[in-house]
């Protein structure tokens, strides 16, 4: 009886650590992934709003360029048609101006895509194919979505913009491979510990409940 009365303790003593401990773990778990995603998209906004903002300076110079061509046909009365040809031939369009930006944010971490009304490529940085054609069809109305491509997950913001009058849709994306990385690293470290804490804890709560 007296065994038995010992044995009860001990396993009543290890459920409730095991309920603690499990408990903690997988909190700990879920505020981690949690916080890695806010991070996730937070950096990709950030980087978006970036972007935006030197596309909208690039659009500002772009109205400024062709006012300064075209101005010397109001006040000189040269031939209109001739004029037009040398504002085509000698003004930055702003999907040249798109390109340029999105080659100058060119880095392995991130994905750039800028797309026109119909959902057409302007420009990209992306090297994959299905990343970039996942990318296209999400909804426009979607910040974030997450795009599967093999075993590889990626992270992409999109947001709408309008420049010289045109409307436009700018991607990024982001693997999401290190901070899945690190999750399972965690949870690999949680699958360890929590059995050697409750391995440790039974023979404890066991002397204990014997001493007792």
């Amino acid at each position: 009886m007296f065994s038995s009365i010992r044995t009860r303790l001990t396993l009543w003593y290890l459920g409730v650590l095991a309920f603690i401990v499990i408990t903690f773990a997988v909190a700990t778990y879920i505020v981690v992934a949690r916080n890695l995603g806010r991070t996730t998209d937070n950096n990709l906004a950030e980087i978006s709003r970036t972007v935006e903002a030197d596309l909208r300076k690039e659009d500002a110079d772009i109205a400024l360029e062709r006012l300064a061509l075209t101005r010397p046909v109001e006040e000189e009365g040269e031939d209109e048609e001739k004029a037009q040809n040398e504002l085509d031939e000698t003004a930055l369009t702003i999907e040249t101006a798109i390109a340029e930006e999105l080659e100058d944010q060119r880095s392995r971490e991130y994905g750039f895509t800028v797309l026109d009304q119909k959902g057409l490529t302007v420009a990209t940085t992306v090297t994959d194919p299905k990343l970039e054609e996942d990318s296209k069809n999400l909804a426009a109305d979607v910040p974030f979505a997450d795009v599967s491509v093999g075993a590889e997950t990626f992270r992409v913001h999109q947001t709408s913009l309008n420049l010289d009058g045109k409307p436009f849709r700018l991607l990024i994306s982001r693997s999401l491979r290190e901070p899945a990385e690190f999750l399972a690293g965690l949870r690999r470290i949680f699958f360890i510990v929590v059995p050697l804490v409750l391995i440790l804890a039974g023979l404890g709560g066991y002397f204990l409940a014997r001493r007792s």
